[in-house]
């Protein structure tokens, strides 16, 4: 149930290429930023993001979403840390409310996409890399809020891969 504002990407390069994607495509001149380490996933995401830019790492072993206190170019949180960490779930630990900060929120659903209901007023983007859940290996498929589409001059990035540019792939 992926509201009609939101588009479906089906991309090249797996989980790890969305691991470059997401900050060629979001970062903002002069905002780090956060990313939620609750696993081995989102610590190799957050690694790889370093390369493009100024990144926070949330600690992870916190619910108290006021840790969250300014505005980043994106929040990026696993939503499923399979190997040793937390499942954000809304029956139990849920993503915080974005009424709470003015930053889009990433969410890496490799482990999870398509096993629970989500609450989509949460999320700006969707990812998984496809031989996890439903497909070819060295795919991914990218599910993003129109909005940020709109809000693309934000991003002053020139130099994005055609293989990692969202507009390109919409």
């Amino acid at each position: 149930s992926i509201p009609r504002n939101y588009s479906l990407l089906w991309t090249h390069g797996g989980g790890n290429g969305q691991f470059s994607a997401v900050p060629l495509n979001l970062f903002k001149e002069g905002k780090p930023a956060g990313y939620y380490i609750n696993g081995t996933w989102s610590n190799k995401s957050s690694i790889e993001a370093e390369k493009f830019g100024l990144v926070e790492n949330i600690n992870g072993n916190n619910d108290d979403w006021s840790i969250i206190e300014k505005e980043y170019s994106y929040l990026y949180f696993c939503s499923n840390e399979t190997v040793d960490g937390i499942e954000f779930r809304e029956d139990g630990f849920p993503l915080p409310d974005k009424n709470s900060f003015n930053s889009p929120v990433v969410v890496d659903m490799s482990s999870d996409l398509f096993s629970k209901s989500l609450d989509w007023s949460k999320i700006d983007v969707a990812f998984a890399c496809a031989p996890k859940n439903f497909g070819i290996p060295g795919s991914a498929i990218v599910i993003i809020n129109n909005e940020l589409f709109d809000n693309y001059e934000d991003n002053n990035n020139e130099v994005i891969p055609s293989l990692l540019d969202w507009r390109i792939l919409k």
